[in-house]
């Protein structure tokens, strides 16, 4: 075998395998970002819900959307979220519709840093009163700009 053809070969083999990689990466890659972007949206969707509970106090009609909003992110959660949140969301669960104790307001807040470790990478914020109050006020209904 001639060593042009040898090269040849070589040149060929390295150009299959080199698309063969690359296929192989750009589809876990993008994978990967379907999967995060699926579980980023149930996430929103899911504090959304509990943002429009939190105004519509006193509106029936508006407080069962909210609630048929979150049972739908929470199905969303259960299938993309991952094993923290999930744990931490059923911490809050176990809070039943209290939102305002100092008990509920921690779960919450581990909940939201949880939620957001998992759409970041890293908490890259430590107080989770913070987190909570600049999510959802302090306090009962308020208007927020």
């Amino acid at each position: 075998m001639s060593d042009t053809l040898f090269i040849a070969i070589v040149g060929f083999l390295a150009a299959v395998i080199g698309g063969v990689i690359q296929t192989w990466a750009t589809r876990r890659f993008e994978v990967s970002r379907f999967e995060r972007q699926n579980r980023n949206n149930a996430y929103l969707a899911y504090l959304r819900g509990i943002g429009e509970i939190s105004f519509a106090q006193g509106d029936d009609r508006a407080t069962q959307l909210a609630h048929a909003n979150i049972a739908e992110a929470r199905g969303r959660i259960a299938l993309s979220g991952s094993q923290e949140v999930i744990e931490k969301m059923i911490m809050v669960f176990d809070n039943g519709a209290d939102t305002h104790s100092k008990k509920a307001r921690t779960d919450l807040a581990a909940l939201l840093l949880a939620m957001r470790e998992d759409s970041l990478g890293s908490p890259e914020m430590s107080n989770a009163d913070n987190l909570f109050v600049l999510a959802f006020g302090d306090g009962p209904k308020k208007d927020i700009l």
